[in-house]
């Protein structure tokens, strides 16, 4: 599957978390890192008028850095994907349904990006999908999530890692709640409270103990 892919212009200056909550709709992991930084994934939204949006985007990957869009009920997603080809920046957008990418067209402008490293940030400006109905708070509503992935040497984008992914949130209001929902490894907690518990035992044996021998 070899493209011929637009190659995004130079974006000037990072993006910045400036005028999240207010003005534009973020998500991020960790929760409100500058996305500026390494081990930083973030992406948000601005709407424009209508049903075109402004988004942003920033993460570490070798090979794609990608914004998706899904529906409510879940099914297929639209993707914007940001392809770092050796500090060179590609662009296309492609629709996922069950793991599997397809290449499709969106109405999709004003690309920019920039790389540092790994450090992959781009913005660009797009028509949200499915845009169609009178119902405007519904056809607003998406998953908003961050992925990365390798790409082989024709192009293939491989199998995506999802870092960030909210539940449905309504993308013109930027003050939606956008908590990760992918899952994260906590430590357990039953051996940390239990511990204590142990060695306050113990410490009461051995006072009895004390006690007996001076009763004797």
């Amino acid at each position: 599957m070899q493209l011929s892919l637009p190659v995004a212009v130079s974006l000037k200056s990072n993006l910045t978390t400036s005028g999240c909550g207010t003005e534009r709709l973020c998500a991020a992991e960790p929760s409100g890192c500058d996305p500026a930084s390494g081990s930083c994934f973030h992406t948000s939204v601005k709407r424009i008028g209508g049903f075109n949006h402004n988004f942003g985007l920033a993460g570490e990957s070798d090979g794609y850095l990608a914004c998706a869009l899904g529906p409510p009920n879940g099914g297929t997603q639209t993707v914007y994907v940001c392809v770092n080809r050796n500090g060179i920046v590609t662009f296309r957008s492609v629709s996922l349904t069950n793991g599997v990418f397809t290449n499709i067209k969106t109405p999709v402008t004003n690309v920019k990006a920039k790389v540092t490293g790994r450090r992959i940030q781009c913005e660009f400006s797009a028509t949200i999908p499915n845009a169609t109905s009178t119902n405007r708070a519904a056809d607003s509503t998406y998953t908003l999530g961050v992925l990365t992935g390798s790409v082989a040497a024709d192009g293939t984008l491989g199998t995506p890692t999802t870092h960030v992914r909210t539940a449905p949130v309504d993308l013109t209001n930027p003050a939606a709640n956008t908590n990760n929902t992918v899952s994260t490894t906590t430590a357990p907690t039953t051996t940390a409270g239990t511990a204590p518990l142990q060695s306050l035992s113990n410490a009461l044996l051995i006072v009895f103990g004390v006690l007996s021998v001076s009763w004797l």
